[in-house]
């Protein structure tokens, strides 16, 4: 016992360690898209510095992020850029600090006095879903700002393991006839770097219905690989999918008596980070479920609902 709870934890910071720097990838994936957005400056302005990035989250290292918004800048070969050292030391020459700049006059001023041509500086906002990086160029010779760009990226990538409670109908036997369905089972959700435009899943879902006539009960396992999408409203996120299930008809017998596949579709409601509620569909192909025998699965709609609990890695 105590060498599986071991392996459990040790499983849980390995997935931690992979998993767990969204805003790491985050602030890369910012980096990445700056010389795209300052790709059409015309280059008038050659010395540059980057004056001050400020941000909402105290945890982020900004002194790192500037430094490599400085390399960033120096690699597009637009620019002869003073980096941060530099920057404090000529502005200390002229009894300057960066700290109290905070208004594009004193910045201006503040460049005229180095000789710098133009000074970017920004802000990041930074949450748990995304990061917006807004960045500016000045002219300090004339004091507009000659470039305002606005980065957003999202956390795309992501783990979340978590457990699924649904419940539903079916129509069994010739005769049509609805039966309640209850089940429940493990789900796994999983964000990629480049897919900005959605995320895949898996639910394993086994459940049973509970008819008066026990000779129609039935057990089912079901696999269901899904593909989630975006939509702009965070709380909603639709999806489809295939439902794979094999049946097990009497099951004091347990056998395995029937195999279906069939299309699904459904949402999922995002009341938090932890709680889930969902819905989905599918279109249930008529299925004998033993051989010779007039019982079957009928041709209908199938609508399941639920909760689902997620930890995120």
């Amino acid at each position: 016992m105590k060498k599986n709870i071991f392996l459990l934890i040790s499983m849980v910071c390995l997935l931690s360690s992979v998993y767990g720097s969204p805003r790491e990838t985050m602030i890369a994936r910012i980096l990445e898209k700056v010389p795209e957005s300052i790709a059409a400056l015309d280059g008038d302005m050659k010395r540059v510095s980057v004056y001050a990035i400020e941000c909402n989250d105290k945890s982020v290292d900004i002194n790192a992020f500037q430094d490599q918004l400085t390399s960033v800048l120096v690699e597009t070969g637009k620019f002869q850029v003073i980096d941060r050292k530099g920057l404090k030391a000529l502005l200390e020459e002229q009894k300057l600090s960066l700290t109290g700049l905070v208004d594009t006059g004193q910045m201006i001023q503040a460049g005229k006095l180095i000789g710098v041509q133009g000074f970017f500086f920004g802000s990041l906002d930074v949450s748990k879903e995304r990061i917006i990086f807004t960045l500016k160029l000045v002219n300090v010779e004339t004091g507009a700002i000659v470039l305002s760009k606005k980065i957003t990226v999202k956390n795309t990538a992501f783990l979340s393991l978590g457990i699924k409670a649904a419940g539903g109908n079916i129509a069994v036997s010739e005769q049509g006839a609805s039966t309640h369905v209850l089940g429940g089972g493990p789900s796994y959700r999983q964000g990629f770097e480049k897919w900005e435009w959605g995320y895949a899943g898996l639910d394993v879902v086994f459940y049973k219905n509970f008819p008066q006539d026990q000779t129609l009960t039935i057990l089912c396992a079901s696999v269901k690989p899904k593909l989630y999408f975006r939509l702009p409203v965070s709380l909603f996120s639709p999806y489809g999918g295939l439902s794979l299930e094999m049946l097990l008809f009497q099951p004091a017998k347990m056998e395995p008596t029937a195999f279906a596949v069939a299309p699904i579709v459904g949402m999922d409601i995002n009341f938090s980070d932890n709680f889930v509620f969902f819905v989905e569909g599918k279109w249930q192909l008529e299925t004998p479920l033993k051989e010779g025998s007039p019982v079957k699965l009928t041709a209908s709609p199938v609508v399941m609902g639920g909760v689902a609990f997620y930890l995120h890695f």
